[in-house]
């Protein structure tokens, strides 16, 4: 039963960081105070701490794409490479 817990949390905080994350970039395509810059900062850093924390059965890819970090393509593609050389999906991605 502890384990449905860990991903009911895990999904909260989940939430939690891509909303904030979101209202980040949001301010920041209008030009954010460097104020508003570090305490957006500070939360986000407390979010991934915690998030850290958290065992979680989620995929690297699915965490990045959470993130904005890479898009669905670029994943297909890495993963695609990484069935076709055996080279790993995050190898991949991180030569690009």
């Amino acid at each position: 039963m502890e384990a449905v817990g860990e991903r009911t949390a895990m999904g909260s905080i989940g939430r939690e960081f891509d909303d904030l994350a979101a209202s980040y970039r949001s301010e920041c395509a209008h030009g954010v105070p460097m104020s508003v810059h570090e305490r957006y900062e500070r939360q986000l850093g407390t979010l991934r701490r915690t998030l850290r924390s958290v065992p979680t059965p989620c995929r690297l890819g699915d965490v990045l794409k959470r993130m904005g970090a890479i898009d669905e393509k670029r994943l297909t593609d890495a993963l695609g490479v990484q069935a076709a050389s055996g080279q790993t999906a995050s190898h991949r991605l991180s030569r690009e």
